[in-house]
């Protein structure tokens, strides 16, 4: 196997065991968010690649997907911890802005976001375009650290010698927003996660 791969995959796991002597486990929490989000749709939509976390998760379990991120570095990563383990065919990559999503309307039947909204400074231009892609009976996840989680990353990076900038998720604000599109909404939280899952199925068929 390439050595670029490998390191890539030996880099992921290091990064997962940082996580856990922290306190977060990163792989328990993804289940808790794929679990909550089920029954998941034939057709799905990851915004926020980064290192391949939920993108794993999802082929691991047989979900075949589609996963975009704006760093082209960020989806090598992805990509090569992706071929480590032999699930590419589960797997279309693509690089871009969550706020010129590159796909048609009503395309995707379920759209993940973890860990992403924090990164962002507006998040309603990104929100427009998963209503606009949403299938119009889809579901939207979103899900991003809470107190807790937000913590323990702050400590990994002072470890590190770095800071970790984290906008406010307008959580209730992102509510009424979907509300108005047509969507039912429900939160839940983890440890170290809080979450929204935006049904239209359930809200109506506007």
């Amino acid at each position: 196997m390439d050595s670029d791969i490998e390191n890539s995959y030996k880099s992921f796991l290091e990064r997962n065991k940082t996580f856990k002597h922290f306190g977060y486990d990163i792989d328990k929490e993804r289940d808790a968010i794929i679990s909550k989000a089920d029954p998941i749709g034939e057709k799905i939509l990851e915004i926020g690649t980064g290192k391949g976390y939920l993108t794993i998760a999802l082929a691991a379990k047989g979900y075949s997907l589609s996963t975009l991120d704006i760093s082209q570095e960020e989806q090598k990563i992805a990509k090569n911890n992706i071929k480590y383990l032999h699930l590419s065919d589960k797997v279309e990559f693509y690089t871009g802005d969550a706020c010129s999503l590159p796909f048609e309307k009503k395309s995707f039947h379920s759209i993940f976001c973890i860990n992403t909204f924090h990164h962002i400074k507006d998040c309603f231009d990104v929100l427009s375009e998963f209503l606009r892609v949403c299938h119009q009976k889809g579901k939207i996840i979103i899900s991003d650290f809470n107190d807790k989680g937000l913590s323990v990353v702050a400590s990994i990076h002072k470890s590190e010698g770095r800071t970790h900038k984290a906008f406010r998720v307008p959580w209730r604000e992102m509510e009424r927003f979907l509300k108005r599109a047509g969507f039912a909404v429900e939160f839940f939280e983890t440890m170290h996660q809080k979450a929204l899952i935006a049904n239209k199925d359930k809200g109506g068929n506007k």
